[in-house]
């Protein structure tokens, strides 16, 4: 080979490596963007590279060149792929077309074999491009150059001999070599990158960790001033991160002792001085910026240089002032326990549940089964269960255990110390911690057997009573038998002489009449009218009778109709009550006995009708209202009314405020109406005065929920 040739081998192989340099340098920006614009572009700086080397190539016979093209492209397809190499294989494929001469399809055919080369290589091999060894690369550029040697067969005989005689030493001693070189220096550059990428990853786990770890953490450098703060460290110590950077630590970080006059700490600086960590312990406290205290926990420990030097320090801080509100409601928890351990009016017993072996007793149960205080220690619930409660409470602990129960309360009977027995109200409070079994229980015991005997005797008692009751019922029943024969006997056997009396009073009157005088025909009229007088006043007892026998049928009750059709027939049986005007609202429905409750309507409208149908314009108002959980109806009147002070005697039975002359009457009819009313579970009441009016009110439970208080519907005249 000549030395000029080898020579400009060198120098080809120089200027790639320099033009790979300056490619590297200028896409480091670029490097991990895999768009199909960047890898266009990538391909072309290539394809410019691998021009630039055709155009310094060397010539061993005319129209036969060598370069270093083979190398660039075996090393594009290993490191950047398919898009860029393609790109780069056709600039330079077809310069060398351009170029012309008899080894021109030998140098496409290099082009291509070359970075098809690199391309397979990059796409079979498993291992990072990074890994990538200086074996390998070498024995990348070998496959390569062979193949580019084996190539010279496309020559022509002759030429390709000389051809291969000429460059074949040089090109497999220098060729490969140069590979292997070029790869390597991408290799660097993949092996500098991933080293970069891991240290970004590092510290940006580190960062997270910083900024997103519950306590305060402070970094600080080796002049303890503040390089890095959390949020939580800012919270603490009231200085944000950017304010807190470049001041020392004991100008954001101010401990110091509790208790008034305590000096402050430097933590940090001692263990800057020293190298050891150092522990923030209990009973110190952070002064924040603004002043507020509180109290913290923590540690500082120190960071080394690479020459084990103090380079800095990191503090972690936590807030203890949650923690100590739980401890003192820890310690509250435990003093309340304590004291209910101490009372002495129950009886407490901490068990395990699942043996029933008692772990710890107050004094006043120990009382309860008669034992001392340290001789129940080692007992379980079965030595002092009377056998025939055994099997329930064995049932009570497993529903405790399989959490169906959180507390149970029952009564148990105890033997005692002495074999006699106890009652106790024992109440059962599993404890155990969120998603797990109750291990242990608290047991309240309270002495119950005075109770016991007192409910023993109240039961004898409840028993004679309801004999005595059984009695009483039965001479009631026979009682209201007899008085049923008495309603007979009125109904039939007094009756009959007072219709007989009225009919014969009507005889004499009509055929003897006018044989009597003036005198003889009022008497006679006297005696018919009080034998009509009498048989009402018999109807009116009898209905009165039966208003508190007859068995009630509840159902609902159109009170407005009824109301309506008692109007009606006061008007036709009151003498001049047809010139009585109704005012009649639609009126809540009831729930009760329509039959009894026509009879209320009638008699309350009939006496309203009565006692205003001689007044100048006489009226009648009804109207009903909702209220709370009961409905009112009233009626009222224009007429002669009363006295308020004789109100007491208006629901007696005989009772009249009016003389007969003036109003008829039996003194019955409101007698009824409170019994019918207050058989409904309602009441009457009565207000008036002589001369203006009278206004009755009764009311009963509702026929439905309530909708609410007020008038129902708009009172108009009929």
């Amino acid at each position: 080979m000549p030395e000029g040739a080898f020579l400009a081998l060198v120098h080809n192989a120089s200027l790639l490596l320099a033009m790979a340099l300056v490619y590297d340098l200028a896409t480091t920006r670029w490097w991990g963007d895999e768009s199909r614009l960047r890898q266009i572009a990538v391909g072309t700086a290539i394809g410019g590279i691998g021009i630039a080397l055709m155009l310094s190539s060397w010539a061993l016979e005319p129209q036969v060149i060598f370069d270093t093209r083979s190398i660039l492209l075996a090393v594009s397809g290993l490191f950047f792929g398919t898009i860029p190499t393609v790109i780069a294989m056709a600039m330079t494929a077809a310069l060398r077309l351009w170029q012309g001469g008899v080894a021109a399809r030998m140098g496409v055919s290099v082009i291509l074999t070359a970075g098809c080369i690199g391309l397979a290589w990059r796409y079979r091999r498993r291992a990072a491009l990074a890994d990538l060894g200086a074996k390998e690369l070498y024995a990348l550029g070998v496959a390569v150059h062979v193949t580019m040697l084996a190539l010279t067969v496309t020559l022509p005989r002759e030429m390709g001999l000389r051809v291969l005689a000429g460059i074949g030493l040089p090109v497999l001693l220098i060729y490969p070599a140069a590979t292997a070189a070029l790869g390597l220096l991408m290799v660097n550059r993949l092996r500098r990158k991933r080293d970069a990428d891991r240290l970004r990853e590092s510290e940006e786990r580190a960062r997270a960790a910083l900024y997103g770890i519950g306590d305060g953490v402070l970094a600080t450098d080796e002049e303890a001033r503040i390089t890095r703060l959390n949020r939580v460290a800012a919270s603490l110590t009231g200085w944000d991160e950017p304010d807190a950077v470049g001041r020392t630590a004991r100008d954001v970080l101010r401990l110091r002792d509790e208790g008034a006059g305590a000096e402050e700490l430097d933590p940090v600086g001692e263990v800057m001085r020293s190298g050891v960590v150092r522990t923030i312990g209990r009973g110190t406290v952070l002064a924040s910026r603004n002043g507020a205290e509180r109290p913290v926990l923590g540690s500082v420990a120190p960071t080394h240089a690479a020459d084990g030097s103090v380079s800095g320090a990191v503090v972690i801080v936590r807030d203890q002032t949650a923690e100590r509100a739980r401890e003192a409601v820890a310690r509250e928890r435990e003093s309340l326990f304590r004291a209910l351990f101490d009372q002495r009016s129950i009886g407490v017993a901490h068990v395990e549940t699942a043996t029933g072996r008692l772990l710890r007793v107050n004094e006043r149960f120990a009382d309860i089964v008669g034992y001392r205080h340290e001789e129940l220690a080692g007992l379980s619930f079965r030595d002092l269960t009377e056998p025939g409660d055994l099997e329930r409470d064995r049932a009570l602990v497993i529903s405790l255990l399989d959490g169906r129960r959180p507390n149970e309360s029952l009564d148990v009977r105890y033997v005692r110390k002495d074999g006699g027995f106890v009652w106790v109200t024992a109440s059962v409070s599993p404890m155990w911690a969120p998603g797990e079994s109750p291990s242990t229980h608290i047991l309240m015991a309270l002495d119950v057997t005075e109770r016991k005997g007192a409910e023993a005797r109240m039961a004898d008692l409840n028993a004679e009573l309801e004999r005595r009751v059984e009695r009483r019922t039965t001479l009631l029943t026979e009682a209201n038998r007899e008085l049923e024969a008495f309603s007979y006997s009125v109904s039939h056997d007094l009756r009959a002489p007072l219709r007989a009396i009225d009919g014969f009073s009507r005889i004499l009157s009509e055929e003897k009449g006018g044989q009597l005088d003036e005198e003889g025909r009022r008497l006679l009229g006297i005696v018919s009218g009080n034998a009509r007088k009498m048989g009402q006043l018999i109807d009116d007892l009898l209905a009165f009778s039966r208003s508190s026998r007859a068995e009630m049928r509840r159902t609902r009750v159109d009170m407005t109709a009824l109301a309506r059709a008692a109007f009606a027939e006061a008007r036709q049986t009151v003498p001049s009550g047809e010139r009585v005007e109704l005012r009649l609202s639609d009126l809540p429905p009831a729930q009760g006995d329509p039959d009894l409750l026509r009879q209320v309507w009638a008699n309350l409208v009939g006496n309203a009708v009565k006692f205003s149908a001689l007044v100048e314009r006489p009226a009648v108002e009804i109207d009903g209202t909702v209220e709370a959980r009961r409905v009112v109806y009233r009626v009222r009147d224009n007429g002669a009314g009363f006295d308020m002070a004789y109100a007491h005697k208006l629901f007696g039975v005989f009772q009249r405020l009016h003389a007969p002359s003036e109003f008829s009457g039996t003194g019955v009819g409101l007698a009824l109406v409170k019994r019918i009313v207050v058989r409904h579970g309602g009441d009457v009441t009565a207000e008036g005065a002589v001369g203006r009016g009278a206004t009755f009110s009764f009311w009963l439970p509702p026929a439905g929920p309530p909708s609410g208080e007020g008038r129902v519907g708009p009172s108009k005249p009929e």
